[in-house]
């Protein structure tokens, strides 16, 4: 555990001064050790090696076994896979994996860091500083209190689920809900929805719904994704991702709350029997029912057509209206 104080002018002196510029064989450098190697970053085919190379040379520190530790750069580190040497700026003298790691974030603190990249600096940094010093950090790479709590509780889950909040599968907000789900409801969940666009809305909606709804009906969050009203529209060959999900949330909805959507179904079937042309009318209720407040939506195209359409809905009766706008 490091006693030093992380910040001193000469850590920050180091993060300034970078005197050496050299090719070093691709074999010798190697990974901070906040770089955990089941999160190693993958680059994207568009990136260019030589073009990251050229711009930007990596900053590495030596290491006593003759090794280089990436300080900076380890995204064009990992782009350059190919190149037998890469031209690095070399931070001297020998550090130790404490100090490599606050050089890092001073490198780094000005810029956005993705969840996965705050995670490995959190993990990092609980590990192998005291208390009075994490604060210090943490605040420099912008990790809030509510991320922290996050982390501490995905450091508790299986590979997979700790996976899929760092490539944002799912959002890191959700981490305290997701782990209420058991290992096998977990797994069943990023089986069915990984693959699916869904929106922070979509997953909070979803998460919250699969637990209370499992509760309701004494069954596994598990069982009730194998349900066929799920399983047919995530396997579907015909619909695409947001018709895929609406299907879902539908389903779901229906069992999260059967007495609204009973009362749904049934304005739906009332609505209907009363709109003279549903052709070019449409009525829209508050998706609730919370408020009193009918849409009224008329499609035309003649002026004539037009004339008829208000004549019709104007010969529907006070209280025709009346159950329109107050659904019950």
């Amino acid at each position: 555990m490091n006693d030093t104080i992380p910040l001193s002018n000469s850590v920050r002196a180091l993060s300034k001064e970078l005197p050496q510029t050299l090719s070093i064989s691709y074999q010798k450098i190697v990974p901070a050790q906040l770089i955990l190697e089941d999160c190693f970053y993958t680059p994207h085919p568009s990136e260019a090696a030589s073009e990251l190379d050229l711009v930007n040379p990596i900053v590495v520190n030596p290491n006593p076994e003759g090794t280089f530790s990436v300080i900076d750069g380890y995204k064009r580190f990992k782009a350059l896979t190919n190149n037998e040497t890469i031209l690095c700026k070399i931070v001297t003298p020998l550090l130790s994996a404490e100090t490599q790691c606050i050089l890092r974030i001073l490198f780094n603190k000005n810029r956005n860091h993705t969840i996965r990249e705050k995670y490995l600096y959190w993990h990092y940094i609980t590990n192998n500083f005291k208390k009075e010093t994490r604060g210090t950090l943490l605040h420099m790479l912008s990790i809030s209190k509510k991320q922290v709590q996050s982390f501490t509780t995905l450091a508790k889950a299986q590979k997979e689920t700790i996976e899929a909040f760092l490539s944002e599968v799912l959002d890191i907000s959700l981490v305290e809900n997701f782990a209420t789900f058991t290992t096998e409801d977990q797994k069943a969940y990023l089986q069915e929805f990984k693959s699916l666009p869904l929106s922070l809305q979509n997953q909070r909606e979803f998460t919250e719904w699969l637990v209370e709804i499992a509760y309701i009906q004494q069954k596994t969050i598990a069982h009730i994704l194998s349900q066929p009203k799920i399983q047919e529209p995530l396997h579907s060959d015909v619909l695409n991702g947001p018709q895929k999900i609406n299907k879902i949330r539908s389903y779901l909805y229906l069992h999260k709350f059967p007495r609204l959507s009973e009362a749904k179904s049934k304005w739906k079937k009332w609505a209907h029997t009363l709109n003279p042309d549903p052709a070019h009318i449409t009525f829209e209720a508050h998706p609730t029912f919370e408020k009193n407040r009918l849409t009224v939506t008329v499609a035309t195209t003649e002026a004539k057509k037009t004339k008829k359409l208000f004549e019709q809905l104007a010969a529907l009766s006070n209280e025709d209206w009346t159950k329109l706008i107050y659904p019950k």
